[in-house]
């Protein structure tokens, strides 16, 4: 694989920042990282991404990158095969996926509501507390996990 100049810009306190990060690390890429918080470098963050979110991944030719997952899986189709961490096809990937989806989704919960938004979620949340909603919400995923016997993720019908 041609070497690459990559950047990937924000704090390890944030978990898709440390899982972009530890993707590069796995598949043996070196990039660079300007450590730029949104809460307290808002401005020069959203010159780099207009959504002001991190991580944001710059690529040689100046492309930019947003979210984890999109970087996840952009990363995953430039790496050689043998480290490929997302199967390319069939049950195994859909399990990869849908496993991903949930453990991103458990990691934005504490992001997403601010007691202003009116979607079912947070006005269940402002209902029952938040620490109560995120805790009942993890509690049924896992519940769901024990009850099928199965790996990964199983969505409601």
């Amino acid at each position: 694989m041609k070497a690459r100049k990559i950047i990937i810009v924000g704090q390890y306190d944030s978990p898709f920042v440390r899982r972009a990060a530890i993707a590069l690390h796995h598949y043996g890429m070196q990039f660079e990282r300007p450590v730029l918080s949104v809460f307290t470098e808002l401005d020069k963050m959203l010159e780099i991404n207009p959504l002001g979110k991190i991580p944001a991944l710059i690529l040689d030719n100046g492309e930019l990158l947003v979210d984890s997952q999109f970087i996840l899986t952009y990363l995953d189709g430039i790496a050689d095969a043998e480290h490929a961490l997302i199967p390319t096809a069939g049950a195994a990937r859909r399990q990869v996926l849908n496993l991903n989806a949930v453990a991103v989704g458990l990691a934005e919960k504490p992001w997403h509501c601010d007691g202003s938004s009116i979607g079912a979620a947070c006005r269940a949340s402002i209902r029952i507390g938040w620490t109560g909603y995120n805790f009942k919400s993890h509690r049924v995923w896992y519940g769901w996990r024990l009850m099928h016997h199965r790996p990964g993720f199983i969505p409601c019908r």
